[in-house]
């Protein structure tokens, strides 16, 4: 509960060096989660066949790669720089997508039809035999259902950037290191950029749309030089995962009142997302 909370140090600028009261009470489980990630490191250069290049390890995984990733003068990456990257790529990889997740169900609890027609899709196809790499084609409805769920709670609801220089921004000035705010929380809901934009359609996102989108109308990965560098890992482990999820489950919104979203780096709802269970039966 303490991730994403900013300190009143923080607006402050006091020193990252003076403790912060959400820090203390979160530093014990980050220590044991660095860890195991430093320990998954030394375990994974005993059995990686460091000779190889990054590009010419396949079939491994994103430590393998970063293990035998090089620079120009051939330099690896340290056992800190990779676990930086790590840390950095699980905590805002698991919070982001698990965010979209649990936006996802509680639209399906209110939108019967959309989820029985996931739900179909679903059910006819091969998920067993198809390699997971290939569910996002495989699924054009999971994914829009998705895309959709985003544009309206985006997981990350806004963009901070910092003008490099003297500027304009729809007629008004943005001097040299002035702070700018896309707020694509907005933006997804705007209503001359989105027809029925307070409206759950996930048609905007079938294949037969997706050209009609603006590109700087949907923004849940963000735009250019800093776009997020995961976002096709995302969008696969997020299909991948509500696919899964749906195949035997289905979910029911009991709270009293609906969620209200609120910023805290990410975009959570209030008070929980309280979800009733149920085993269901593919048709």
């Amino acid at each position: 509960s303490q991730i994403g909370r900013i300190s009143v140090f923080d607006v402050f600028d006091f020193p990252i060096w003076f403790p912060r009261i959400g820090q203390i009470k979160v530093e014990r489980s980050r220590r044991r989660f660095r860890s195991l990630v430093l320990s998954n490191i030394t375990y994974r250069r005993n059995t990686t066949d460091t000779s190889k290049s990054s590009a010419e390890v396949t079939g491994k995984d994103l430590l393998d790669m970063m293990i035998n990733a090089r620079n120009d003068d051939g330099a690896a990456l340290s056992d800190k720089e990779i676990e930086d990257n790590l840390m950095a790529f699980i905590g805002a990889g698991h919070e982001t997508t698990a965010r979209a997740l649990s936006w996802t169900l509680y639209i399906l609890s209110q939108c019967p039809q959309w989820r029985d027609r996931l739900e179909a899709e679903v059910d006819s196809a091969d998920l067993d035999t198809l390699p997971p790499d290939q569910w996002l084609d495989a699924l054009p409805v999971t994914r829009a259902v998705l895309e959709e769920t985003m544009r309206l709670y985006p997981p990350v609801p806004l963009i901070v950037r910092q003008a490099q220089e003297d500027t304009e921004v729809n007629g008004q000035p943005a001097d040299k290191n002035t702070g700018v705010i896309i707020w694509s929380y907005i933006m997804h809901r705007h209503k001359t950029l989105w027809v029925d934009a307070d409206v759950f359609d996930p048609t905007r996102f079938l294949p037969e749309n997706r050209d009609k989108i603006d590109r700087f109308a949907y923004l849940p990965f963000g735009a250019g030089p800093r776009i997020c560098v995961g976002i096709s890992f995302a969008m696969q482990e997020a299909v991948i995962a509500l696919a899964t999820i749906t195949r035997k489950l289905r979910f029911t919104y009991t709270g009293e009142q609906p969620p209200i979203p609120v910023m805290r780096i990410t975009l959570r709802p209030d008070n929980g997302m309280p979800l009733r269970v149920e085993p269901r039966s593919p048709s």
